[in-house]
């Protein structure tokens, strides 16, 4: 019994064996490419990452130094004290656990991104050589062609700055055991819940393209194969569920579902055509914004010279395909429609347009709509390129077809390489680097998810992977979905001697800092008691007496009952004459002059006000005074600060302007 079950093994292990040269040419493209340290998440790229990268790495050291909790991929090291979940930092959660059960077991800490690489480098010319196999393509050199081209769509290649999102082998992987299972009539339910297992916990976006793949295999199977529906269907239920028990323990519910913008990330109509970046076509870019052919879906020229190829030697008509994968035709359908998103796009132009319900799954969570295409340009890829493999009255010249449109493919696809070899790299941050080494936490004096990309959102990623590849804390972090709503109000520096404050000098004024605990670091403030004790930095300069003037011209701007005659702001009746402007000012005493005239009216009231008038900081009533000037001591900065004048009578006030000056 026991050399039976050998030698199955072995045939089975044998029936496999076309996928060695893609695997062998996976891990030798890896190493002459990037080199072993890179597998190791050090060196190059990983020095100085920047962009988004940056933030998926400080999530992946920050999960690795937290404490094992429920949800599973739960962390306090970021965004404390709430913390935050790594699957929405896209810090490739599944490698990220396999990295934390070694940690526990051995204390080693690395980057983990740097080896799901690797990884995901490696599988992706297997699961595309598995694909071909399951299309029929027979021997190993014609799978082997069809793999290269796989590790060479554009598509795959141009999602490098998203690692988890670039694991495009759980989407092969899906299609070959869809055409397996449909061949065989039998649900490879093992295969498919560990697929599908870990897309739940690699990224969301595969997560949704593999269970359409998997959907229209059940549905094919239990279409084709009626007797055994009801158990085809109940297979598949079971394996759904054990995703879903997966979502829960992984902490899926744990962030907001809503992501405002659908159609925004969408899929031009050209985006697959159209080369975002080819060495062959040097064509300009029709699209008016990145996010117009979001998910880079350009097939590559070697994928666009196969499928036309294919079209001239195809004995088949295309409808055959369609009666024999019909909901998988259906799905490819609803992909390529939700990708496009409801305002169409022909080179960044629209041309139509329709309502979706915007606050509603699956609108409101895949946002980025431009990635779902990616089934469909695999697929049209993928056949085309069996079609060729199998052409019978094409014989050898078809490898030497595959061979010249897998050199095309490589040759179309060297720039995004090299862009790849390189990476995402950031600002060398050492200075600042070795401040927060200092430090027992970072504290971040704008919340990261509050900025813009010109306020500085990512000086602060990159900040927040020094912070978490030192092993220090932070109060805040980008992610793609927070757990509670995320208030935008500025901090105070924190008067926590072991904690260093941050914040970006284009989203702040240094007057708004307490100048002899701040220093300033390239494009970085940073404060607190570590900077104020280090003697070495230079602290922030006294800043100018603080000085307003608002003419009449400006304060008609801010007006509800006020209205510009010749340079003069006059009101129509009572109520606010002038309001704003909603300035930050520091503290001190301050003096206000008011030119204006006052006539035939029993009550004028200026005061200053912040918050939305909830604090009021000075009030007087200059019709009954007769001074047009005032001062007023604020003990603290203020922010949003207001000096308004509310006629109560409606008496006729004409005003040109006034000051505010700080006093020394």
């Amino acid at each position: 019994m026991a050399n039976l079950h050998s030698r199955q093994l072995i045939r089975a292990m044998s029936r496999q064996s076309y996928l060695v040269p893609s695997f062998l040419i996976g891990i030798a493209s890896f190493l002459y490419l990037f080199g072993l340290l890179r597998a190791a998440g050090i060196g190059g790229a990983y020095d100085h990452p920047g962009g988004d990268l940056a933030q998926h790495i400080a999530g992946a050291y920050a999960y690795l130094d937290g404490r094992w909790s429920f949800p599973l991929f739960y962390t306090d090291r970021i965004n404390a004290p709430a913390g935050a979940n790594i699957i929405f930092t896209d810090s490739a959660p599944f490698a990220g656990l396999i990295a934390k059960i070694i940690n526990s077991i051995t204390g080693l800490r690395w980057n983990y991104i740097g080896t799901w690489f690797f990884v995901l480098w490696v599988l992706q010319p297997v699961s595309g050589a598995f694909l071909a196999r399951q299309l029929d393509v027979k021997g190993w050199v014609a799978p082997t062609l069809i793999g290269i081209i796989a590790l060479t769509c554009p598509f795959f290649l141009m999602r490098h700055s998203h690692l988890a999102l670039s694991s495009h082998f759980l989407i092969l992987f899906s299609l070959g055991f869809y055409f397996k299972d449909v061949k065989s009539r039998q649900l490879s339910a093992y295969y498919w819940a560990a697929i599908l297992g870990v897309a739940i916990w690699t990224h969301a976006y595969l997560y949704a393209i593999c269970f359409a793949i998997f959907g229209a295999a059940v549905s094919d199977i239990a279409l084709f194969k009626r007797s055994m529906a009801f158990r085809t269907i109940a297979i598949g239920s079971a394996v759904f569920a054990f995703t879903i028990f997966l979502a829960v323990i992984g902490g899926y519910g744990s962030g907001s579902g809503a992501a405002d913008g659908y159609s925004i990330y969408s899929a031009d109509l050209l985006s697959m055509i159209w080369p975002t970046e080819s060495t062959f076509l040097h064509f300009k870019s029709p699209f008016t914004s990145e996010v117009r052919f979001e998910g880079n879906n350009y097939l590559g020229l070697g994928g666009e010279l196969a499928i036309v190829l294919a079209i001239f030697i195809a004995r088949k008509s295309p409808y055959e395909f369609l009666r024999k994968h019909p909901f998988l035709s259906v799905v490819l359908a609803c992909c390529a429609v939700y990708a496009v998103g409801n305002i169409i796009r022909v080179a960044g132009i629209p041309i139509f347009e329709y309502p979706v319900p915007e606050n509603l799954p699956p609108y409101s969570i895949l946002r980025a709509s431009g990635r779902i295409m990616w089934p469909l340009s695999y697929i049209l890829i993928f056949i085309s390129l069996a079609i060729i493999a199998r052409a019978r009255q094409l014989k050898l010249a078809a490898y030497i077809a595959l061979a010249a449109l897998m050199i095309i493919q490589v040759t179309d696809m060297l720039g995004p390489v090299m862009k790849i070899k390189q990476g995402s790299v950031g600002k060398d941050r050492t200075e600042l680097a070795q401040l927060i080494s200092q430090a027992e936490r970072v504290s971040y004096l704008i919340p990261i998810d509050c900025l813009s990309a010109p306020q500085g959102l990512s000086t602060l990623t990159e900040i927040n992977w020094i912070a978490a590849k030192t092993g220090k804390q932070t109060d805040s972090a980008h992610l793609a979905r927070h757990s509670e709503p995320l208030v935008c109000d500025f901090k105070q520096v924190s008067k926590d001697p072991g904690t260093l404050s941050l914040a970006p000098v284009a989203a702040i004024k240094y007057i708004e800092l307490p100048r002899e605990q701040c220093s300033q670091i390239d494009d970085v403030y940073a404060c607190g008691a570590i900077v104020a004790q280090n003697s070495n930095l230079t602290k922030l300069p006294k800043s100018e007496p603080f000085r307003l003037s608002m003419t009449a011209d400006q304060l008609v701007k801010f007006t509800q009952v006020g209205y510009l005659e010749n340079g003069v702001l006059k009101n129509r009746g009572s109520g606010v004459i002038f309001y704003g402007p909603y300035v930050t000012v520091p503290a001190g005493e301050y003096k206000v002059d008011i030119d204006a005239d006052i006539s035939n009216t029993s009550s004028v009231i200026v005061d200053v006000v912040s918050d939305v008038a909830k604090v009021k900081h000075f009030e007087y009533d200059v019709a009954k005074s007769q001074s047009k000037s005032f001062r007023f001591k604020l003990d603290d900065i203020v922010r949003k600060l207001e000096v308004r004048m509310t006629s109560k009578d409606g008496g006729l006030v004409s005003i040109r302007g006034y000051t505010m000056i700080q006093l020394d």
